[in-house]
């Protein structure tokens, strides 16, 4: 026989046996721990359907009587039920059905269907045993409103007598005169959400005499009586928050703030930005401040764009929160200039005596911005997505700010990061290290000393 054959022969019976050893191994050692890990989590959760039964009956048993005709209580046992009885098939599948027949079959080919299942009965076993620290909670409330029925209506009555007072809100009827003779063009938004917070104030006192008269029924039902009370508790709190947010808003209406992210840095497990903050007319770079990663990630690509704009006579609520561009948040704002033509098309031009904040955004080299472009910055922010200038020359990656922060320590970093690569000295102290302390200015910010100039001066 030749050596060829032999050859043959020999790859031929490596061959059989490798079939036969696949065929006659077992499941993997990981698979069978997977299913003996899935067992135990079956083990955790339905004893914690038990105890938070337990919880329930404990509640209950406190005042069985008033507890056990309640519809919530009806629904916190249906949901133990369902719980209790998807557990039951879980169980079923795990030791006499599908997963308990593979895993005695013991067979190698079945080690992705085991893993697979398993998989499957873990989400099942989450949805079973999710909420379970806190299904008892509707119980406890039920039997709060009666264990402390006076408590809650002498809160409730004592939140709508302090809401009366606000169908003839004096204070914030003068604050809104003072903000509109101040910002006239804002007068009808100022007049909408002050008129908002007062109507919500008298719709909560309409529902006074539904409370007393719930209250004085016999027999008395010390549910209906807690919902009320609470939901009128409740909405109140949120119509005192709602109104003292707007009054702090007025408060600051006639101010106008940008925070420009103007370097940005990492240091081991922290991140850094610095801002430059033009307020009032004046500018200035602030220090290195620690922000949380989430922050650094979600403006990784908006180095020197405004993250934060908001401009005299606009709200602090409504103030612009996306990423785009310095100054283009002023752009139709009648406050600080007018649309003009010019060859048939439309441009924004700032009055004369905004004039020096215009060049704190935009520089000398100030263009007017043409009525198509500010139109595509509006959708895109009123989109909630950042814009990065009509040839994205704005952000991390924008021509503009690669010039404007070519001296910033986060370009230094990248192109020192960069050479070390392509030179290999990854040692070098060219490679990007650096004291977390670093006060590097962001390049070619003209106003990166503080600003001590303001606004003022020659009119329109």
């Amino acid at each position: 026989m030749s050596r060829a054959a032999w050859v043959g022969l020999l790859l031929l019976g490596a061959g059989f046996g490798l079939v036969a050893f696949l065929l006659t191994r077992g499941l993997p050692d990981e698979a069978k721990a997977q299913a003996q890990l899935i067992e135990a989590r079956l083990d955790t959760a339905n004893k914690e359907v038990a105890t938070a039964r337990e919880l329930v009956n404990t509640v209950v048993a406190l005042d069985k009587a008033y507890l056990s005709k309640q519809p919530e209580v009806a629904e916190v046992q249906r949901t133990l039920e369902a719980r209790e009885a998807a557990l039951k098939a879980i169980e079923t599948q795990i030791r006499d059905g599908e997963l308990a027949k593979l895993i005695k079959k013991d067979a190698y080919g079945d080690r992705g269907a085991v893993w697979q299942l398993t998989f499957d009965l873990g989400k099942k076993l989450d949805g079973a045993a999710v909420g379970l620290s806190s299904v008892d909670a509707p119980v406890r409330r039920l039997l709060h409103y009666k264990t402390h029925h006076q408590e809650l209506l002498t809160q409730a009555r004592g939140q709508l007598d302090g809401l009366a007072a606000y169908a003839q809100d004096l204070t914030l009827a003068s604050q809104v005169a003072s903000a509109e003779s101040e910002c006239p063009n804002e007068s009808e938004t100022l007049q909408k959400l002050a008129k908002g917070i007062q109507d919500k104030a008298a719709a909560l006192v309409a529902r006074r005499p539904a409370l007393d008269a719930a209250a004085a029924a016999q027999p008395l039902d010390y549910a209906q009586v807690g919902r009320l009370a609470e939901g009128i508790v409740k909405e109140a709190e949120a119509v005192r928050t709602a109104r003292s947010s707007f009054l702090a808003d007025l408060g600051t209406l006639t101010n106008s703030r940008d925070e420009i992210l103007a370097d940005m840095k990492e240091d081991g497990a922290l991140r850094y930005h610095k801002y430059q903050v033009i307020e009032g007319g004046t500018s200035k770079l602030g220090s290195w401040q620690v922000v949380p990663r989430a922050t650094y990630d979600a403006h990784r690509d908006h180095l020197g764009m405004t993250i934060y704009s908001k401009p005299e006579c606009v709200l602090a609520s409504q103030a612009v929160k996306v990423a785009s561009p310095p100054g283009y948040s002023y752009i139709g704002n009648p406050r600080y200039g007018s649309w003009e033509t010019r060859n048939g098309q439309s441009f924004w031009v700032f009055y004369g005596r905004y004039a020096l904040m215009r060049d704190l955004f935009w520089g000398r080299s100030y263009q007017p911005i043409g009525r198509s472009t500010y139109s595509t910055y509006r959708s895109s922010v009123r989109s909630g997505k950042a814009w990065y200038g009509s040839k994205r020359e704005y952000g991390t990656q924008g021509s503009t700010t690669r010039t404007k922060y070519s001296s910033s320590t986060y370009y230094k970093r990248s192109a020192a990061r960069a050479a070390s690569r392509s030179t290999g000295y990854s040692n070098s102290r060219y490679s990007g290290s650096g004291s977390s302390g670093s006060s590097t200015r962001s390049g070619g910010y003209r106003s990166s000393r503080s600003r001590s100039s303001s606004f003022g001066g020659g009119g329109k």
